[in-house]
């Protein structure tokens, strides 16, 4: 089982994806970096309840599971109404429109596929045919992922050369990627 666990940990993780910041994070909007950071620290949130719901199903903890799920959701539906907030900023609509994109499939794929996956791991339990047929989903889902993620990367990146600014890897996009390198990170 200790197998199925590592590797189930794996695929889970794929869904956490990319997301990039720059240094300021601040909810006023008096520069173009504390817009950026606005809408990635609402990523972020997301994608911290996404690891928390991964890491409790890979426990295979299913009452657990569906707590982190439902409240994954929920944190999906208040970032995405404060994105839908979102003034454009100084005639960039293109930002907030590939946040409130990748929110909305975040919001999918949680709604259905987390739900298929947690459904087939509650009444079937981690084996090699389950595992087989949660990774399909899973490949299904990362390929769509890929596509959202590079709009709102591309998005990203029109955004900070419109306004001549640097993006960072955030915080948590720095440990995942640690993580799947094998480097322990540092407490700050």
């Amino acid at each position: 089982m200790q197998t199925y666990q590592k590797a189930w940990c794996t695929v889970l993780l794929i869904l956490s994806g990319i997301s990039f910041s720059v240094s300021a994070q601040t909810t006023t909007f008096k520069a173009p970096a504390d817009y950026n950071d606005y809408i990635v620290v609402e990523q972020t949130l997301i994608g911290k309840k996404i690891e928390a719901f991964n890491q409790t199903l890979a426990s295979e903890d299913y009452k657990g599971a569906k707590k982190a799920h439902a409240e994954l959701l929920t944190q999906i539906d208040v970032s995405t109404k404060k994105i839908t907030e979102l003034p454009d900023y100084k005639g960039n609509s293109e930002l907030k429109k590939s946040a409130f994109e990748l929110f909305v499939f975040y919001k999918m794929i949680i709604e259905t596929d987390y739900a298929k996956i947690m459904q087939i791991a509650e009444k079937e339990g981690i084996n090699d045919k389950t595992f087989a047929r949660i990774n399909g989903i899973f490949v299904s889902v990362q390929r769509d992922e890929a596509i959202m993620y590079g709009v709102f990367n591309k998005a990203q990146a029109n955004f900070s050369k419109q306004f001549d600014m640097k993006l960072e890897e955030n915080q948590l996009e720095k440990e995942r990627r640690e993580k799947s390198e094998g480097v322990i990170s540092k407490p700050q």
